[in-house]
């Protein structure tokens, strides 16, 4: 009985990062469209999130990418996505090789998403072409809009959580607000 259980409960974790995987462009879609909107369209329950020891009011996403879930704020003024996508138990300045790979794995399956799509700019930044990152192992792909006017923008990038004391990989979406 007990493995019939084991066996049912990794059938679904699997599946459902499997299914993350595979829809990743749709569901990233979803998620950047939805940032014209503030994001409406994607919350679902009321949840908080402590930051930097303050509990914060945020929603629990219907669409995310990684296999775990994504939270939208509650800012009109800064509409906002976040998901954590993967995390390291490594702590210090160098991040785990595996980690890594992930990151290099989700920006690449991003970057594929808008091969075609001309109305997006995408930037790889780290420590050789952005002087913010100088200093640090971390990396990002950034992503906005090709148009005037407001713009939704994205940030995909493996930083060391000085706060969670690991380091992680993360999708940041900047919505348009009121």
């Amino acid at each position: 009985m007990k493995s019939t259980i084991v066996t049912i409960v990794s059938f679904f974790t699997v599946f459902n990062f499997a299914f993350a995987q595979d829809d990743l462009c749709g569901n990233l879609k979803k998620i950047l469209d939805a940032g014209n909107t503030q994001f409406t369209g994607l919350r679902g329950e009321a949840a908080s999130k402590t930051i930097s020891g303050v509990a914060r009011p945020f929603f629990v996403s219907s669409a995310h990418i990684g296999k775990d879930k994504g939270y939208v704020n509650d800012s009109q003024e800064y509409p906002a996505y976040t998901e954590i996508i993967a995390t390291s138990t490594v702590k210090g300045d160098v991040p785990e090789a595996k980690l890594v790979q992930e990151f290099e794995s989700y920006k690449e399956k991003i970057k594929a998403c808008f091969a075609s799509a001309i109305e997006w700019k995408l930037a790889d930044k780290d420590r050789t072409n952005d002087l913010y990152l100088e200093d640090t192992n971390f990396r990002k792909l950034v992503g906005y809009e090709a148009k005037k006017g407001p713009k939704v923008k994205f940030e995909l990038y493996m930083y060391n959580n000085r706060v969670e004391g690991h380091w992680c990989i993360e999708l940041n979406v900047e919505g348009i607000g009121k």
